[in-house]
């Protein structure tokens, strides 16, 4: 960790900064949705306190939730996604991942948690 043996803050790369709907918090944020709805998640605003350029990724996570079918993400490595909520997800939770890493040395990476609560 180069910010442990340098007193210069450029000499070091630092933690980008996910900014999950506009909410610039580490929070997990949670949303309420209907079977069959389309959800609209974004990045817009993540960034890296050095300047680095972003690599976004977006994914299903499928431990420690009540549904465990595939969630198909669209755009999955943009700013902005969409997916579907699937008919038999009444009820259930789905919990959706952001990842993101800069391309400074080393890579550094931040996430952030969205659960979405689905209606019976």
């Amino acid at each position: 960790m180069n910010w442990n043996i340098t007193n210069n803050y450029e000499e070091a790369n630092h933690h980008p900064v996910a900014v999950l709907n506009g909410d610039k918090t580490r929070q997990v944020l949670s949303i309420t949705s209907t079977v069959g709805s389309t959800i609209e998640q974004n990045a817009v605003g993540s960034t890296d306190p050095d300047g680095d350029s972003l690599v976004y990724s977006w994914s299903f996570y499928e431990e420690h939730v009540s549904y465990t079918r595939t969630v198909t993400i669209q755009s999955s490595s943009s700013t902005a996604v969409k997916f579907e909520i699937p008919k038999d997800a009444g009820g259930k939770t789905i919990y959706i991942i952001l990842e993101i890493h800069d391309n400074g040395r080393p890579n550094l990476y931040a996430y952030r948690r969205m659960i979405v609560n689905v209606r019976p």
